[in-house]
């Protein structure tokens, strides 16, 4: 049982109570959505870097091409 459960002297829950509503919540909710979107872009960032070390190590002669192919998306990203 949470603490937001539990109801005041006023017998409605303490955030509420405080005239809060359930805002904090939310916004609390949001920031952490946001957080498990960058870790999630971060980890598939470090995975496509695996794998183009490993395409390098493998086919060295890739590298002029895909030199170009990261030039040309990072002109493009924000």
């Amino acid at each position: 049982m949470s603490l937001g459960s539990f109801p005041s002297r006023h017998g409605s829950p303490p955030s509420q109570a405080r005239g809060l509503g359930r805002r904090p919540d939310l916004r609390l909710r949001g920031e952490l959505q946001a957080a498990a979107e960058a870790d999630a872009i971060y980890a598939e960032a470090g995975a496509w870097r695996a794998r183009l070390d490993e395409l390098l190590d493998t086919h060295p002669a890739a590298a002029s091409i895909l030199t170009q192919m990261i030039s040309e998306t990072t002109s493009r990203l924000p």
